[in-house]
């Protein structure tokens, strides 16, 4: 079992095609001081995903809970491809995966989720297990919590999932959207 914490007040961007929070059967925390940042990609370089709580174990559970509401640091972030938060992809004969993810913006945090030319998936609590072998089973749960009035939101969109299932694995998913808020998306 994993478990990292990153420690983080930067000005510098941070640049790489995924970044993880929780990755496999392990936990994963961020902690960024009040009045510090935290900045994904950019407009010009986008990450290509950003993925929370994202079991790719085979068994085990996945955790991590990205709250920027507590201590409100800058928080930007450009993401080409996929958001997805609580989400597990497959369990081994007999075995059980979990993942359990949430992202809550503060009234400083800003996410721009694929573009106009490029749509991209959030998603929200997905469970992806196809294997029964031995009961093998999964479950993911993820939040994705948006009610900050000051957080600034762009969603071009290809896919939303919100509590995605498959033939052996339970999702369940959370939006939780302020009244006003818009997005384009091609599938929901």
């Amino acid at each position: 079992v994993g478990h990292g914490t990153l420690r983080w007040n930067q000005t510098e961007v941070i640049t790489a095609p995924s970044v993880y929070f929780g990755r496999g059967n392990a936990t994963g925390v961020l902690e960024v001081p009040a009045g510090g940042q935290f900045l994904l990609g950019t407009a010009a370089a986008p990450i290509t995903n950003l993925r929370i709580a994202y079991n790719d174990a085979l068994h085990g559970t996945a955790t991590a809970h990205l709250d920027f509401s507590q201590t409100n640091p800058t928080f930007t972030a450009f993401i080409a491809s996929d958001l997805s938060i609580g989400r597990e992809t497959g369990a081994t004969g007999g075995g059980v995966t979990v993942a359990n993810g949430s992202l809550t913006l503060g009234s400083n945090s800003s996410l721009t989720l694929g573009s106009a030319a490029a749509p991209a998936a959030l998603n929200i609590g997905w469970s992806q297990n196809t294997n029964f072998a031995s009961g093998a089973n999964g479950r993911a749960t993820g939040v994705f919590d948006a009610l900050e009035a000051g957080a600034v939101l762009e969603l071009n969109l290809s896919e939303l999932n919100v509590g995605r299932g498959s033939t052996f694995g339970v999702g369940h998913g959370a939006l939780r959207w302020k009244y006003g808020r818009s997005s384009r998306s091609g599938a929901a």
